[in-house]
């Protein structure tokens, strides 16, 4: 074998090796986004059925019943920014820090606290000098509900204790497989979305509509939390799906050229080695 021939062999086997790892990464994310689409589900129709009760509570409460419940001028915001630990996957990222760089343009930067989900997020923003709190590295290889919790009472804690006055979530939604939409929603304080459900103002709450609303508000808003990392982790697996099996395509392009170089030099060498002969031939008459 020539060394011409040699060296696309190379290539070819090399690019079939990368054909596998980009194979498995697929396979490896579509196992987790069906995990995640089922938990999300579940956390989706709670935080859904906690949202109708809260619409029927609120309006006749005192929202200073509870400090979470506090409006008060947001003279300092935390902003919590949920990115991948990870790359492949696409303009999952960039698209999240791009959409926080546009929010905090619109502040002075002493007025903003971060604290980072992802590695991407926490690289960025310490690079570019932002005040991050708070980070929250690795969550996503084994995402639980306790990953919630302690990032949820880092972001009550802050809140009760004055120290910033409106904490704003910004993560990717997911939507289906071939679509994710970056979401800037305030957590803090608590901000109850509309819903279309039939609201009962007249039923009875026992022990009290006030006691009710003190128990479920922490619950609610650490529900709130798992939404939010379940909706990015399921995200990133679907922009990780699209990514590879677009690299998977790339790929087979790449080894087909390459297969297709392989074989003309081939023939071209052989093409050589027959005239060749026939020179010789020729000499010897």
């Amino acid at each position: 074998m020539s060394i011409a021939l040699r060296k696309v062999k190379e290539k070819i086997d090399s690019i079939e090796n990368i054909r596998g790892i980009i194979d498995a990464m697929y396979t490896i994310s579509t196992i987790k986004i069906k995990k995640a689409q089922e938990a999300l589900h579940k956390a989706r129709k709670y935080s859904d059925r906690i949202n109708t009760l809260f619409r029927d509570l609120l309006p006749h409460i005192d929202r200073n019943i509870h400090p979470l419940l506090a409006q008060r001028e947001p003279k300092n915001r935390c902003y919590i920014v949920i990115t991948s630990d990870h790359g492949l996957c696409g303009a999952f990222n960039s698209n999240i820090i791009a959409t926080a760089e546009r929010e905090f343009s619109k502040l002075n930067k002493d007025e903003i606290f971060l604290i980072c989900v992802g590695r991407a997020g926490r690289d960025y923003f310490h690079y570019k000098g932002y005040n991050v709190i708070g980070e929250y590295i690795r969550f996503f290889d084994e995402l639980g509900y306790q990953h919630a919790l302690e990032v949820a009472e880092v972001v009550m804690d802050l809140f009760m204790l004055f120290e910033m006055d409106q904490a704003i979530v910004i993560y990717n939604e997911f939507k289906s497989m071939i679509r994710q939409n970056v979401i800037v929603k305030q957590y803090l304080p608590l901000v109850v979305k509309p819903t279309t459900a039939k609201v009962r103002s007249e039923m009875l709450f026992i022990p009290g509509r006030d006691e009710i609303v003190k128990h479920l508000v922490p619950q609610y808003l650490n529900v709130q939390m798992w939404e939010y990392l379940l909706e990015s982790y399921a995200a990133e697996q679907a922009a990780r799906m699209i990514s590879m099996e677009s690299a998977g395509k790339n790929a087979e392009d790449m080894i087909e050229k390459l297969r297709l170089s392989y074989n003309k030099i081939r023939q071209a060498e052989i093409t050589s080695e027959i005239m060749d002969v026939i020179g010789g031939t020729n000499t010897l008459e």
